[in-house]
C-alpha cells in the first residue's frame, strides 16, 4: 500500500503543545483524586464535590487521543517509514513500561508474577495494556495508529467535509458500541480498551487534522454551538454519574451517546482555549509548556510515583475538608513536579531517551 501527500512544509501547532500539557494535567488530577473517592464517607459534602470533579476530567484520555489523530492526520506524508517510527515512538516504551510496571506490580504484591503466569493475562498485558490501569491508552493508540494509513486513504478519498465526516463518525460509533462493543463485554471485558470503542474520538481528530487550518476556522464560525453542546452534555453527564452513584435503577439509555458527545465537544473547548493560552507570555505559559514536553513521560510514570505517595496518604486521618484538598493538593503538585524530573532525566540521558520514544540526537 503506497499513499502520499504534497508535502506542505507546515508549522507546528502550538496549541496542541499547550492542549498536551492540560490533558497530561487532567490525567493527573483524575487519578490524584480518584483515592480519596476509596477512602472517605460517600455522604459527605467532600466526597461529593471530588466526584464531580473527577467525572468532570474524564475528558483527559479522550482529549490526549483526539491530540494524536489531529497530529496524525496533519503531518502525515507517506507510509514509507510510517510504521517503523511510530514502533519506536510507542510500540517500544508500551512494552518496556508494560515490563517495569508488571515489576512494579512484583513490589507491590509478591505474588503478582504467579497471578499472571498464564496465557490469557499476558495476552490482556500484552495486547490491552493490562499491565497498569492507565498503559490501555497506549494499547488503543497502537490500534489507531495500524489502521491510520487506511483511515487517511478512505477519508481522501470519500471527502473531508467536517460536519458529514463527524456525523458519520458518531452514527457508526453508535453502532459499534450497540452492536460490538456492549453485547461482547460480559464476555470480553477488554473490548472498551480496543480502538471501535474510541472510534469518534480518533476519526473525528483525524478529519481535523485534515486541512486543519480551514477547519480551525469553523470554530469562531461554530464556537457559541460548540460550547453549548459541551456544556449541556457535561452537566447531563455529571449529574447521570451522580445518579448512579446514589441511586439504584437509573435509565442509562443515552449515557453513551452523551459521554461521546461531552467528551468530544469538551475537546474541542480546550483546543480552543489552548489557541489563547500559547499566545501568553510569563511563568504561568512557561509552565505550561515544560509540562507538555514531559507530557508523555508524565502519562507514563505518574501511576507509579502516584502509588508511593497513596501508600502513605492513604494512613493519614482524614481532617477537616479543606484541609484534605490541601493535602490532596500536595500531592498532586509532589507527583508532578518528581514526573517532570524523572521523566526530563530520562529523555536527555542517551542510554534510556528510547523508553521515551527519543533517540539521542549524535553530537558533531
Amino acid at each position: 500500500m503506497k499513499t502520499e501527500i504534497v508535502d506542505k512544509s507546515k508549522q507546528r501547532l502550538a496549541e496542541l503543545d499547550t492542549c498536551r500539557a492540560l490533558a497530561a494535567l487532567s490525567v493527573l488530577a483524575i487519578h490524584v483524586t480518584s483515592i480519596p473517592l476509596g477512602i472517605i464517607d460517600k455522604n459527605s459534602l467532600l466526597f461529593q464535590l471530588l466526584f464531580i470533579i473527577n467525572r468532570f476530567l474524564q475528558y483527559a484520555v479522550p482529549l490526549f487521543l483526539m491530540m494524536s489523530a489531529i497530529l496524525e492526520g496533519y503531518h502525515f506524508k507517506k507510509v514509507e517509514g510510517f510504521y517503523l517510527k511510530k514502533a519506536r515512538r510507542v510500540l517500544l516504551p508500551y512494552l518496556v513500561w508494560s515490563l517495569l510496571y508488571m515489576g512494579f506490580n512484583q513490589f507491590l504484591n509478591r505474588g503478582y508474577l504467579t497471578e499472571i503466569s498464564n496465557w490469557k493475562s499476558m495476552t490482556n498485558i500484552i495486547l490491552f495494556g493490562d499491565a497498569h490501569y492507565h498503559l490501555y491508552f497506549m494499547s488503543i493508540l497502537l490500534q489507531f495508529l495500524f489502521l491510520f494509513p487506511w483511515l487517511w486513504k478512505l477519508q481522501k478519498r470519500f471527502g473531508t467535509h467536517l460536519l458529514f465526516g463527524l456525523l458519520g463518525s458518531f452514527a457508526l460509533q453508535m453502532l459499534l458500541c450497540y452492536l460490538v462493543t456492549e453485547p461482547f463485554y460480559p464476555v470480553f471485558p477488554n473490548i472498551v480498551k480496543t480502538f471501535p470503542r474510541y472510534f469518534f474520538i480518533l476519526n473525528g481528530g483525524l478529519l481535523i487534522g485534515l486541512a486543519y487550518a480551514k477547519k480551525k476556522e469553523l470554530w469562531h464560525k461554530y464556537k457559541y454551538g460548540i460550547i453549548a453542546i459541551a456544556l449541556l452534555a457535561m452537566g447531563y453527564y455529571i449529574w447521570l454519574e451522580y445518579q448512579l452513584q446514589y441511586h439504584a435503577g437509573v435509565d442509562v439509555r443515552f449515557y453513551l451517546p452523551v459521554w461521546y458527545l461531552y467528551s468530544f465537544f469538551i475537546s474541542l473547548c480546550f483546543l480552543a482555549f489552548s489557541a489563547f493560552l500559547s499566545q501568553m507570555k510569563g511563568p504561568f505559559k512557561k509552565g505550561l509548556d515544560v509540562v507538555s514536553k514531559n507530557s508523555y513521560g508524565i502519562y507514563l510514570l505518574h501511576p507509579m510515583i502516584l502509588e508511593i505517595h497513596r501508600k502513605i496518604w492513604v494512613k493519614l486521618p482524614v481532617p477537616s475538608s479543606i484541609l484534605y484538598l490541601l493535602i490532596m493538593l500536595i500531592v498532586g503538585v509532589s507527583v508532578l513536579v518528581i514526573s517532570i524530573l524523572t521523566a526530563a532525566w530520562i529523555s536527555k540521558n542517551k542510554y534510556t531517551a528510547w523508553m521515551l520514544g527519543e533517540m539521542p540526537r549524535a553530537k558533531n
